[in-house]
């Protein structure tokens, strides 16, 4: 049986070599199956496998029916290949590249960042042409100096009138344009003869659309989802209004201030084919151009199949404006910039003018724009070369199109005549040029690169790191939005899926439509980065307030309905819900009621709490919310009593807290299923009762020496024990089940910061968190909304001895609360019983930590959380990508502090070979790890002047802003991992129970009030979307580890279609979890949206315009492997 077992491996083996020897097109293919191979090799299960040589003929070879095969043979867990220990080949490797580089700048001519480009004439001859493609384009920020409304009155309306009228005089002109939020405002306002002439230029080829985005994004701070939701509303509205349906295939990202292979992969996704990119580190492209690897397959961190890549061309130069864009020598190429031509207003800082060509001179121009187009050309590998033309918002006058058009068409109608120049040269656009690449050279022939481009400089030390912690109010409101139109979204599915509330659905769309652009538009590269002018800046926040109150208007109509029995009453206009939102009430001022406390009394003796759970998991969770009396008691939906506990809520004047006598935090253990709703009752008690809420207990830490040690340790408003102690270190413990048998304990400073943890059976490990500042440098360049220029290392920030303040320790059952007011901080770290998705779990930690940061008394400040620990991690550390994926960073001491700052949209992590330590961010910011076990996450900056970007304003717009974090300690047990010469895998991987806790941290259960006493019989107690509460469909089980992104319901005249965006992550297999299982990589999306019998149901791309797979039926599970994002569409 082994010999016949080994000739069928052999066999197969000798297959899968001929494909790779015949068919190098599907070499994707051919990885994926060796990798699949692999572990069936390696599987107890392989001997179920029958081999037969007619499985992979000769020229049809296709994953899908391997897989399928697979599935038959009942060895499904066994199809998706693990990315841990498959580490994607690269020609280039980023990393590697930084530890290779000296960073030493030499001086290299007229191109200052590069070198002395040469070139031999017989290079091009005339079978060998260099083709040039100039491409007229013109970069409108949707807000910086001016807002969106105010650009578009003042410019980019011009410059589309004129892109319309200039390019339909003559055919063989070009034009590119990215920003779909300027287009759709344009397109409002012209006639129907003018948008048919736009039409017209689009489908000759004359206008492209590039990206197809409404915005052009942010590549650091922004949330995949919300880059995949802005490029889908700009297609979408792309096939609505232009009856688009061949999408945009190039990718134009010029202007973003550091690069994500996460942008990649969502261009990729979408349909893109090609992307263009430019703010890279002037030494990177450096190298890169000496390497010839300026353009290149962008690769994913984790995709060793390649199946992900995307053909990427990176411009060499300094910027993306004329003068850097032609060839090597700006004070050349500003030549060519006939906007610049005298009596203009407008001037070439070199002090050489641009040449109104003419007969006399047009050799002469010519050889000189040519030889910079030659020298340009050897930087890449092909002779076929992109020159874009234009600038921020460029081409928006008669006079500059009238100048640029007749200098360069006399440029090209003389290359025309001059074959033995050997160079084509005309206007172009990017598809023309991608197009003309590819026809030179096959696309794996270019280089694969993997990693990202953060972080940036385009000159000297000037790294771009501080614009990823700029204006952070807004970037947590950002992250607050996305969680509501995910939300909302899902439950508008909903309420469209029941059917029964047609009414109340119909009103719902504009709602989040409106909110969905107004995340979109702020997912702008001067949107989320801060990097606005204050006015454009209150703009944003104006609108993403507007789509905050639009959401919840939509979360609450929709809950009425959907726990409404039939037949269903219900007004539009009518607030049935508050929302008790503790946490983000800050942002809504007045435009929605916001309750943070439930008021009972003799008058109002019940009130009605639902909680709604949005994500795909049923959540066992801790629950606060603010009640106006210490005596309640609280009912599930099958009127259980809920276990709860109540504690004081302290009011701080400076470093004395003072106990609230109007409210009281009521915190209750609650389960809510997945995708469900559930009204908890909430009823006024006597101080006599039984069952009432345990009572925590409070100690006043106090320093001897501060003039606030008198403080006063009796309460009478709560019930609970209050005691009083000078300061000194403590220890809290923490129960990890119901029982309170297993337990850990967490010290703390005699400040009220964490100091250590200690597990069961375990020695104490150092977790020391404190506050540290930076300042500005001093001289001429300084810190600004985009740079950070630190003066030096920075220094600790503590309370002094005589001043310091007053710790809160409550300790209760529940969860127990330690707060301290530092300078510039109210700090508070949070244990809670429930931490883990595994009961006991002894070994992960998992805190949780809040900071009310106010910076707005200082003067170029910029703070920051340290947490040091023993962590033997050396000079390495981990920072997520956009929220999608995790990438291995390394400090270098040959680069400045500011050049180990990454973005931390998310996640950062240090680890070692046995421990691993967690920082989980509910909102974007900057952060390193400035030595061996310490991470470091900035909280806020205050800039006092400009930094020469641009912006011509510092960062003095401060507000208070209450960060969110979860802090993770986890025991690894990774025998296999390798420690030897080769290099380490670039990608690195969060734990099950780390992916658990950001989704609990960024889609935490809504908690919505019932506006109206007691709860009717009308309504139902509970309601899920996987089950009707009418229907006698049982619910299935919904797959833990697949995370529903958004959802988006579209309505025509003859069906109805749901779209939804899934992703699996992969998580880190050396921190073990129980539950771990295959089950989870298959969907079911009959058991997700109860769907019997749908129209049409099909695979698509992430904006769901693209069918990728028909398919039969939605009963059909789709699977899921590692990484994978898949997008359906069902039509009902």
């Amino acid at each position: 049986y082994e010999d016949t077992t080994k000739n069928k491996w052999l066999s197969f083996e000798d297959r899968l070599r001929q494909l790779e020897t015949g068919l190098s097109s599907h070499h994707a293919d051919v990885v994926e199956i060796k990798q699949v191979v692999k572990q069936l090799k390696t599987s107890e299960k392989h001997k179920q496998f029958n081999f037969d040589r007619n499985i992979l003929p000769n020229q049809d070879s296709h994953v899908q029916k391997f897989q399928e095969l697979l599935v038959d043979q009942d060895i499904a867990g066994l199809t998706c290949p693990s990315l841990e220990n498959n580490v994607p080949h690269s020609d280039v490797q980023m990393l590697q590249m930084y530890e290779q580089l000296r960073f030493d700048n030499p001086d290299g001519g007229v191109w200052k960042q590069g070198w002395n480009v040469q070139y031999k004439p017989e290079h091009w001859n005339r079978g060998h042409i260099l083709k040039v493609f100039v491409v007229p384009h013109s970069h409108n920020d949707p807000g910086w100096i001016k807002t969106l409304d105010e650009y578009f009155t003042a410019q980019t309306q011009k410059i589309l009138n004129n892109v319309l009228t200039y390019l339909q005089e003559d055919p063989s002109r070009r034009f590119i344009w990215a920003e779909i939020s300027y287009f759709a405002m344009w397109w409002s306002e012209l006639t129907n003869e003018q948008k048919r002439t736009a039409k017209w230029l689009i489908q000759k080829g004359q206008l492209e659309i590039v990206n197809g985005g409404w915005v052009m994004p942010d590549e650091a701070n922004s949330h995949w989802v919300n880059m995949a939701w802005q490029l889908t509303e700009g297609h979408h509205w792309l096939h609505k209004n232009l009856n688009m349906t061949d999408f945009p295939l190039n990718g134009w990202s010029i202007d973003p201030f550091g690069l994500s292979p996460t942008t990649a992969l969502v261009y990729k996704q979408a349909g893109l084919k090609n992307l263009v990119i430019q703010r890279v580190h002037y030494a990177l492209k450096k190298q890169l151009a000496l390497d010839k690897n300026l353009e290149f397959r962008w690769r994913q961190l984790w995709d060793a199949s390649g199946k992900q890549d995307l053909l990427t061309h990176s411009e060499p130069f300094y910027s993306y404006d004329i003068p850097h864009t032609c060839g090597p020598d700006p004070k050349i190429c500003c030549q060519f910039d006939f906007k610049r031509l005298p009596g203009y207003g407008v001037t070439c800082p070199w002090r050489i003018q641009p040449q109104k060509i003419t007969e006399n001179n047009v050799a002469h121009r010519a050889d000189l724009l040519l030889d910079q187009w030659r020298k340009k050309s050897m930087l890449y590998r092909t002779r076929t070369l992109l020159v874009p033309l234009g600038d921020d918002f460029r081409w928006d006058g008669s006079a500059e199109w009238s100048a640029q058009l007749e200098n360069y068409d006399k440029l090209f109608a003389h290359f025309r005549e001059r074959p033995d120049l050997h160079v084509q040269a005309g206007w172009g656009t990017l598809k023309e040029y991608f197009d003309t690449l590819h026809e030179e050279m096959e696309e794996a022939a270019f280089p694969t690169l993997s990693g990202d481009f953060f972080t940036y400089a385009d000159r000297e030390d000037h790294y771009w790191s501080g614009y990823y912690t700029s204006r952070p109010l807004y970037k947590r409101l950002d992250r607050v939005l996305m969680h509501y139109i995910r939300s909302a979204s899902i439950l508008h599915a909903w309420c469209v899926l029941d059917g029964a509330a047609d009414e109340i659905c119909r009103d719902m769309p504009p709602l989040l439509s409106d909110a969905r652009l107004a995340s979109a538009l702020f997912q702008h590269h001067d949107g989320i980065t801060g990097t606005a002018r204050d006015h454009v800046v209150q703009d944003y926040s104006k609108r993403m307030l507007e789509g905050l109150a639009f959401t919840r208007r939509v979360i609450q109509q929709a809950a009425f309905a959907m726990l409404s029995k039939p037949p269903r009453h219900q007004d539009f206009d009518f607030v049935y819900f508050d929302f008790i939102t503790e946490e983000d009430s800050r942002f809504m001022s007045d435009k929605i009621r916001d309750r943070p406390t439930i008021t009972l009394g003799h008058g109002v003796p019940i009130r009605t709490l639902v909680l709604w759970n949005s994500l795909t998991i049923d959540r066992e969770d801790i629950m606060s919310v603010y009640v106006s009396t210490p005596y309640v008691k609280v009912y599930d939906p099958k009127d259980r009593p809920v276990r709860c506990q109540l504690s004081p809520v302290w009011l701080w004047s400076g470093g004395v807290p003072q106990v609230s006598p109007v409210k009281f935090r009521l915190t209750c253990l609650v389960k809510v299923p997945a995708l469900s709703l559930i009204a908890l009752a909430i009823q006024a008690a006597e101080a006599s009762d039984n069952g009432l809420p345990s009572f925590a207990s409070v100690n006043m830490l106090v320093d001897e020496h501060s003039p606030h040690h008198q403080v006063t340790s009796e309460h009478s408003e709560y019930p609970g024990t209050v005691t009083s102690d000078v300061q000194s270190d403590f220890t809290v413990d923490i129960a990890l089940d119901s029982d309170g048998v297993v337990t850990q304990s967490v010290s703390f400073t005699g400040d009220g910061t964490l100091k250590s943890v200690t597990r069961p059976d375990d020695d104490p490990m150092p977790v020391h968190l404190s506050f540290a500042k930076y300042g500005a440098r001093k001289g001429g360049e300084r810190s600004g909304a985009y740079l950070f220029l630190p003066d030096g290392p920075a220094q600790t920030v503590q309370n002094l001895p005589g001043s310091k303040s007053v710790v809160v320790v409550v300790k209760g059952p529940l969860e127990s609360r330690v707060q301290v007011k530092l300078p510039y901080v109210l700090h508070e770290t949070i244990m809670r019983i429930v931490q883990s998705s595994e009961p006991k779990n002894e070994e992960s930690t998992i805190l949780e930590i809040r900071n009310l940061v106010d910076v707005s008394d200082t003067q170029n400040t910029e703070l920051v959380m340290r947490i040091a620990t023993d962590i033997s991690s050396a000079d390495e550390f981990f920072t997520d990508l956009n929220g999608l994926q995790i990438i291995r960073r390394k400090r270098f001491e040959k680069l400045p502090l500011q050049a180990n700052y990454y973005p931390v949209p998310s996640a950062m992590y240090v680890q070692d070979e046995s421990r691993r330590i967690t920082l989980i961010s509910g909102q974007p910011l900057g952060g390193t790890s400035p030595r061996s076990g310490t991470l470091e996450i900035m909280q806020d900056r205050r800039l006092n002047q400009d930094d020469n970007r641009g912006l011509d304003q510092g960062v003095l717009d401060n507000k208070p802003v209450l960060h969110h974090f979860k802090l993770i300690l986890e025991t690894r047990k990774c025998p296999g991992e390798q420690h030897g010469e080769e290099p380490a895998n670039p990608a690195g991987y969060l734990s099950k129970e780390a992916l658990m806790q950001r989704d609990y941290l960024l889609y935490p259960i809504d908690k919505m009030l019932y506006s109206q006493d007691g709860w009717p019989e009308r309504m139902f107690r509970e309601s899920s979307i996987t089950r009707n509460p009418t229907d006698s469909f049982p619910p299935g089980k919904l797959p833990a580890d697949i995370f529903l992104a958004s959802v988006l319901v579209e309505k025509n005249s003859s069906s109805t279609s749901i779209s939804t965006m899934m992703h699996k992550p992969q998580y880190d297999s050396c921190i073990k979890q129980q539950n771990d299982d295959d089950y989870n990589s298959m969907m079911n999306f009959s058991t997700l949206f109860n769907i019997r019998r749908p129209k049409s149901y099909a695979e698509t791309t992430i904006t769901f315009l693209k069918t990728l797979h028909e398919s039969v039926s939605p009963s059909k599970p789709l699977r899921f492997c590692p990484m994978d994002i898949k997008a359906v569409r069902i039509d009902f």
